[in-house]
């Protein structure tokens, strides 16, 4: 069963217009929250997202852990990412997110954002949240709206993203 997903999902990706290693750098440089937070997409398919952030003391709270919304920040990055595998722009409708061991001096976390449902206007993943040796610290289910509007083919990583009808 797992291998016809996979072999759907390789069928799937070559069908797609959108040039998803371009797509990920473009919007790695665009990503100003993530990138003022340290955090970058270095893996994506379709579907499928991992997100990174090396650790520094601008990301723990006063006990010295790794705050919680940085977690959850990267969390959405990476699910964001992967929501925008699929060619449209989307937005975050809601997100759940359970703690599951506190985040004491790592020097690494990674985001792993996994295809749940990729409805035509709802889009679901399941984050897992590790260190860098595979601890989990936490896991969401993060939900996604499509906006409708096709993500363009980049073709020059130093590519402006536009979003159309919010952009001024």
């Amino acid at each position: 069963m797992l291998y016809s997903l996979l072999e759907k999902n390789i069928q799937e990706a070559a069908e797609m217009s959108i040039d998803l290693e371009m797509h990920r750098k473009v919007r790695n440089k665009n990503n100003t929250f993530a990138l003022v937070n340290g955090m970058e997409v270095i893996e994506i398919a379709l579907g499928y997202a991992v997100a990174k952030v090396d650790i520094t003391n601008d990301h723990t709270n006063p006990l010295g852990s790794v705050h919680g919304g940085c977690i959850l920040t990267l969390a959405d990055v990476a699910g964001s990412f992967a929501c925008g595998s699929h060619g449209y722009w989307a937005t975050t409708l809601d997100c759940t997110i359970h703690y599951l061991r506190a985040a004491v001096r790592p020097k690494t976390l990674y985001a792993t954002a996994k295809e749940i449902k990729a409805g035509r206007k709802v889009l679901v993943y399941s984050v897992s949240v590790t260190d860098q040796d595979g601890k989990e610290l936490a896991l969401a289910t993060i939900s996604y709206m499509s906006l409708g509007e096709e993500i363009p083919d980049y073709t020059d990583e130093n590519a402006s993203m536009k979003l159309n009808k919010y952009d001024k």
